[in-house]
């Protein structure tokens, strides 16, 4: 079943992928980041999935988030 994007989802998708735009064997020796900054509820892991498959449609995308201790 395809999730229908909505147009501010479609918008962050392309400003990402175009933000990752580089040559074939072109990653800066010290990698490449980005940053999304949305509200809660905008569809944030919808916006970094599509993303993911745009840029790399065959391959695998390794996702590393920090952990925040609740004590």
């Amino acid at each position: 079943m395809a999730v229908k994007l909505r147009d501010h989802q479609i918008e962050a998708i392309t400003a990402i992928v175009r933000g990752f735009d580089i040559s074939p064997g072109g990653i800066p020796m010290n990698a490449l980041r980005g940053q999304v900054n949305a509200e809660c509820g905008t569809g944030k892991t919808l916006i970094a999935a599509a993303s993911a498959k745009r840029l790399v449609p065959k391959g695998h995308i390794l996702v590393l988030v920090p952990t925040m201790s609740m004590e």
